[in-house]
């Protein structure tokens, strides 16, 4: 598909860091009600309050951050190995070597089949990844495993409706939503949570801590449930992710044209408070040589 740009270019002259004030959480049987106090990037005091279901956030919690790189080539191989059995000419066994490598081997009298069984096979091995990172909520892009992005954020749109409205989801200002959604996303702390691993929203909110993949599903999330028609997207590259709104820009915001729609980007990920319309330069460098992947909701 062909990719286009518009570039609209400034420098930003300072950055400021996160100052989260205070987080309090007051818990009952059936709801958890949460106080939020932080700094905006021009030193404005900012307070939320809202609750969100009991049993919802506790299930988040119980949910592993991580998924084994073995137990995804565990799964492959047994995949592999049960269609294996229906094989009448040629003796096929998965392998689970050390790092998440499957070794597949074969044997027969005919090499042709041989080589025919080995391909059929690399396709089983293929088609179970992919269906074991669909159960634990992951997909394989181009730039990598990592969560399944746009599942994620119409799961838990529907979730955080008391946030959205708490954050001024419901006065009609879309752009002074945008704003504060942002904001109250990256002040919360970040948490390095290391490869294929990611904190869901409601933990993410319960912990008040997230990384960059984490953030991205909360700050689209709160905006696809107060302005559901808006489009938006996560822009996926090399070791980030970050959001991408479908909007004309404002003022000194940048914008890039990319497969017929104009993004304004949003960093969510903190501790940099960096304005709508910006980008770290890993990133910027990333979409301007086509290493991303534009995940569109």
């Amino acid at each position: 598909m062909r990719r286009s740009f518009i570039f609209i270019l400034f420098v930003w002259s300072s950055v400021v860091f996160a100052s989260q004030k205070s987080f309090n959480i007051r818990k009952e049987e059936h709801k958890w009600h949460f106080d939020y106090q932080w700094m905006d990037k021009s030193r404005q005091p900012h307070q939320t309050k809202f609750g969100l279901n009991s049993s919802s956030i506790l299930t988040d919690l119980e949910r592993s951050l991580r998924i084994s790189v073995d137990e995804v080539a565990q799964y492959e191989a047994t995949a592999v190995n049960d269609w294996a059995k229906h094989q009448p000419n040629v003796r096929v066994v998965a392998r689970v070597e050390g790092g998440g490598v499957v070794r597949i081997a074969a044997e027969g009298k005919d090499p042709e089949e041989v080589q025919r069984v080995l391909q059929r096979a690399e396709y089983i091995r293929k088609e179970g990844r992919e269906k074991f990172l669909q159960q634990v909520g992951y997909k394989e892009y181009s730039t990598g495993v990592a969560p399944d992005y746009i599942k994620m954020i119409k799961e838990y749109s529907p979730e955080l409706s008391p946030l959205a409205y708490a954050l001024g989801g419901s006065n009609g200002d879309f752009r002074g939503f945008v704003q504060e959604a942002l904001s109250f996303v990256q002040n919360i702390p970040y948490e390095d949570t290391g490869a294929y691993s990611y904190r869901r929203p409601l933990s993410l909110l319960a912990k008040n801590q997230g990384d960059c993949d984490s953030k991205v599903v909360l700050f689209l999330a709160l905006i696809h449930n107060a302005y559901p028609d808006v489009p938006l997207a996560v822009l996926s590259v090399p070791g980030h992710a970050l959001s991408m709104i479908g909007m004309p820009p404002k003022g000194k915001e940048k914008a890039y044209r990319i497969e017929d729609q104009i993004w304004v980007p949003a960093e969510p990920v903190g501790p940099a408070l960096l304005p709508m319309g910006t980008m770290d330069k890993g990133s910027l460098t990333a979409l301007q040589s086509g290493r991303f992947s534009l995940l569109r909701l």
